[in-house]
């Protein structure tokens, strides 16, 4: 295992290592921040989510029913292509910093993975937390459209997810009671 690998798996199992990678998927929404919106982002962007952000969640479905919605698209595309695009020009700035690093450090090893591999990795990783995120978000909030819209993604293939989406979609359903 390279230094920097190394280095990203342990600031990947830090809270602020994972912070850290979720203000990159906050940081990626170029949208203006409404105060909707913003309690989404803090949805998509928390990391323990002890602030109160599934209950901010949960208020805004109770008061914007297109809150359901969006969390669907959301688990069915993940982030948009302008987010993703955002979020791999920051991966790239932080593979460069990683690259200095170990240009720097003469006791340093190669950093064992291309500019390309180091973002596709991470974005892929993103996605999928955005993806489990919505699904447990429309767990969390229930009712009959969040119901519609988790059954409608069991009825894809699996092969449609990654395999911790699936499994959080299969909990977020089975955690609804009825039907």
């Amino acid at each position: 295992m390279t230094i920097a690998t190394t280095w990203l798996e342990k600031v990947a199992k830090t809270r602020s290592g994972a912070t850290i990678l979720f203000l990159f998927l906050a940081a990626a929404s170029c949208r203006a921040a409404t105060s909707d919106r913003a309690i989404l982002d803090d949805w998509f962007a928390c990391v323990e989510c002890t602030n109160g952000e599934l209950d901010s969640l949960r208020n805004l479905a109770a008061q914007v029913p297109g809150t359901v919605d969006t969390l669907g698209e959301a688990l069915l595309q993940g982030p948009s292509t302008l987010q993703r695009s955002q979020l791999a020009q920051q991966l790239q700035a932080s593979y460069q910093l990683m690259a200095h690093y170990v240009a720097d450090d003469p006791s340093a090893d190669s950093l064992g993975f291309s500019q390309s591999e180091f973002v596709d990795k991470y974005l892929a990783k993103m996605v999928t937390i955005y993806q489990e995120r919505a699904a447990r978000g429309l767990g969390e909030i229930g009712g009959h459209r969040a119901r519609a819209v988790l059954d409608s993604a069991l009825q894809l293939p699996p092969s449609s997810f990654p395999p911790a989406v699936w499994a959080q979609i299969h909990y977020a359903r089975d955690s609804l009671i009825g039907p």
